[in-house]
């Protein structure tokens, strides 16, 4: 920040300086935000994968809030947690998911899968071109054939 403030005074404007920031509830909490409003001018928050096929249960990849029981796995949880601890929020940015995350045979939101994330749990049938994590553009091709489900919980569709 400081060489930044000192070159951009040499040249007559401001650099911004900005960092991408997790928001597993772990990683949190090892971050001190106070500190960052002195050197940060925006945090890009990492709220995309807080679920996904390495794991027994499927999960919204970018949950609006919260499910029962899952404290910390979302955007709204993200920010918050953020802006309790000290972070401004008006250089808050979110990141959003321009792929999906797919399992094999899975209809819901909190369904056991019996695999793990060494291939055999995405769905490489339906998303063979994009090897089980489907890219925006051919969800969005395929969106007409595609029974979407919306979860009021974590207001996400899946």
């Amino acid at each position: 920040r400081e060489e930044l403030d000192i070159m951009g005074a040499e040249q007559g404007t401001r650099f911004g300086l900005t960092a991408t920031l997790p928001c597993m509830p772990d990683q949190i909490s090892n971050i001190d935000s106070v500190f960052l409003n002195r050197v940060l001018d925006e945090y890009g928050l990492l709220t995309v994968d807080f679920h996904g096929p390495w794991e027994k249960k499927v999960g919204a990849s970018a949950a609006l809030y919260d499910r029962v029981g899952e404290h910390g796995l979302s955007v709204d949880s993200c920010v918050t947690t953020y802006i309790d601890a000290g972070a401004l929020g008006e250089n808050v940015n979110i990141a959003l998911p321009f792929y999906g995350l797919s399992f094999a045979g899975a209809f819901a939101i909190g369904q056991e899968a019996t695999c793990n994330w060494a291939g055999d749990c995405s769905d490489t049938v339906a998303w063979q071109e994009d090897g089980g994590v489907p890219d925006y553009f051919n969800i969005y091709r395929k969106l007409p054939e595609l029974n979407t489900t919306f979860n009021n919980e974590t207001m996400a569709s899946f």
